[in-house]
């Protein structure tokens, strides 16, 4: 992703993005299940969770399940608001998963009975697990970060149908006021621009012309070249 691109489509979303996006949304989910269940335990009595389940419930939706939702879709959508929220994300998770772990060991688990059994959850592999794939979505988001984050002013179409068409050249993009250059990218400054407006009206006395498409300077067919081109005599641009 170039900054001098003015448009970029959903297809030019790298595939990082993807993955931590869908690994993201994968979190959320795991965690408002995680939420439910801690929620029902404590209703049932569970003594590993009295009182203190009433606070975990609340805590695990709002800082990994809602946040992991909603940022992993975001960023899946090539958002460059989201991409920056995901880094600082990334640096919050790290931080309490280690925190985590130093305090209470890679060992620490929780066994919460289900029906007639009894489930034991490995909270510490866990906040190993989270440490690791959290500090690769972060090395990855820096290391990238001109291609994954999308520049300022930079129009991003998500809609696929409308992508596509875009990326088969059936659609037009957004193209800038400006007149090009004869290089037929760069643009020109607007005193440029109005100088070749104003030379560009002389009629042609030679018969017929060919109008740019740029500047709609009329061009003699007498400068048509050999291969069915010319090079506009007002604004430079190959037609």
């Amino acid at each position: 992703m170039s900054e001098d691109k003015k448009i970029v489509t959903i297809f030019d979303r790298p595939a990082g993005i993807r993955i931590i996006g869908v690994t993201q949304m994968a979190f959320g989910v795991f965690g408002l299940l995680a939420a439910v269940g801690i929620l029902i335990a404590t209703i049932l009595g569970v003594p590993e969770l009295q009182p203190s389940g009433y606070l975990y419930a609340p805590l695990v939706f709002l800082a990994v399940a809602l946040p992991c939702l909603m940022i992993g879709n975001y960023v899946d959508d090539l958002r460059r608001n989201a991409v920056i929220a995901q880094v600082f994300y990334s640096l919050f998770a790290i931080v309490v998963a280690s925190f985590l772990l130093y305090s209470r060991g890679l060992s620490y688990n929780w066994t919460v009975p289900l029906f007639d059994f009894s489930l034991d959850i490995a909270i510490g592999n866990v906040a190993a697990f989270i440490v690791v794939t959290q500090s690769l979505f972060l090395l990855y988001l820096v290391a990238r970060w001109k291609k994954v984050v999308p520049p300022p002013g930079v129009r991003v179409v998500r809609d696929r149908g409308e992508a596509k068409r875009i990326e088969m050249g059936l659609m037009p993009t957004p193209l800038t006021p400006a007149l090009l250059a004869p290089d037929g990218e760069t643009t020109l400054s607007r005193e440029a621009g109005k100088e070749i407006l104003d030379v560009r009206r002389v009629v042609t006395d030679e018969g017929m012309a060919v109008l740019c498409s740029n500047c709609g300077g009329a061009n003699p067919l007498t400068n048509v070249k050999e291969d069915n081109t010319l090079d506009c005599e007002y604004c430079g641009v190959h037609l």
